[in-house]
């Protein structure tokens, strides 16, 4: 009776563990769930972040291109030879004031988006006086549409002084309407300077970073008969800019 027992006993107990490790064994139904499961999982996440990149690339495309009304700095960068004949290169950062000579500042902003100034020189300069360049001929008779002369002898009022770095129009001395591409950069201010410049031409900005440039070029050795430089002063290119008005 005893062994009856016991075997009975030991029978029920190997039926209890066969139960406990089946129920521990996942079924092909639960595998294949959970398969399916964590292929979800990541098909959702490469889908937030393909449609993340998506978004990225979007913003990229679609971001407004700047109001060219809002870019009043132009950067300009040169290369020129100083006066130890050492090759210099540097930007000469320059404020527009649309508030002074509007039609000027359209004008020289037109040429700058078309790119017009890149590759050509400063082939006049005159040290203590000014700087000029902008010519796409290279020697002082080009030019391209005239302009309206914005300064007080032809009847518009613009109190920008020629000091030192501010830029202006070059133009013909007997036609007060040819200022077209070629501009100039005051190196010095003087009582002369401001004497012949102001009321004559049209000021349409300043330097605000790059100062020494204007110096380093008003340095280069030049041919004394035509005030040409001796080694080429080349503008680079010219860019706009919004900048901010704290410069």
């Amino acid at each position: 009776m005893k062994r009856m027992t016991k075997a009975l006993t030991s029978a029920l107990l190997l039926c209890a563990l066969l139960i406990t490790l089946c129920a521990c064994i996942p079924t092909e139904s639960e595998k294949s769930d959970t398969a399916n499961s964590t292929d979800g999982t990541q098909t959702s996440e490469a889908l937030s972040e393909s449609k993340t990149e998506e978004a990225t690339s979007d913003e990229g495309e679609n971001a407004p291109n700047p109001d060219p009304a809002d870019l009043n700095y132009a950067r300009m960068s040169v290369t020129y030879t100083d006066q130890n004949g050492n090759a210099c290169a540097g930007d000469i950062l320059i404020k527009l004031c649309p508030d002074k000579a509007p039609l000027t500042v359209k004008n020289f902003k037109k040429l700058v988006g078309e790119g017009f100034y890149d590759g050509l020189t400063f082939h006049r300069i005159i040290p203590s006086f000014m700087i000029q360049g902008g010519d796409p001929k290279g020697n002082g008779t080009g030019g391209t549409g005239p302009v309206r002369g914005e300064f007080a002898a032809n009847g518009i009022q613009n109190d920008l002084s020629h000091v030192r770095g501010v830029i202006s129009m070059a133009r013909r001395g007997d036609d007060y309407d040819s200022g077209s591409c070629q501009f100039f950069i005051v190196h010095e201010t003087s009582q002369r300077n401001i004497l012949s410049l102001d009321g004559q031409y049209a000021a349409f900005g300043y330097v605000v970073e790059g100062i020494e440039h204007v110096d380093g070029i008003a340095g280069t050795a030049t041919n004394s008969l035509n005030n040409r430089p001796i080694n080429p002063v080349k503008i680079v290119s010219i860019k706009l800019e919004a900048g901010t008005d704290a410069k």
